[in-house]
C-alpha cells in the first residue's frame, strides 16, 4: 500500500497522487483539443501579418487588440491552472 504522503482522497475513494494527477492531466488535454493552443494562435497572427495586402495593411489597433486578448487570455489559463492545483491541495487536506 501507498504511503497515505502520497495519496489523494477524492469523493471518498484514495487513489495514488501521481496516477491521479496523470489521470487528471490526460482528461485535460483530451478536454482541451477542441480549442487552439498558444502556439497555435501566435502561428496563425504570424500568417495572418505574413500574407496580408501592403497596399492595405492590418490595422495596428486591430494588431494590438489581437495581442491584448491573447495576454489576457494567457494569464486567465494560467490564474484558472493554479487555482486548479489550490483546489486539489485543499481537497486532499480536507480528506486528510
Amino acid at each position: 500500500m501507498a504511503s497515505s504522503l502520497n495519496t489523494i482522497t477524492v469523493n471518498g475513494v484514495t487513489y495514488d497522487y501521481d496516477e491521479y494527477m496523470a489521470s487528471q492531466n490526460a482528461a485535460k488535454k483530451a478536454t482541451n483539443a477542441d480549442y487552439i493552443s498558444k502556439d497555435t494562435f501566435l502561428k496563425l497572427l504570424v500568417t495572418q501579418m505574413q500574407y496580408q495586402d501592403p497596399l492595405d495593411p492590418m490595422d495596428n489597433g486591430e494588431y494590438l487588440s489581437q495581442l491584448a486578448q491573447f495576454s489576457a487570455l494567457e494569464q486567465m489559463t494560467e490564474v484558472a491552472d493554479k487555482m486548479e492545483n489550490v483546489h486539489t491541495l485543499v481537497e486532499n487536506l480536507d480528506t486528510s
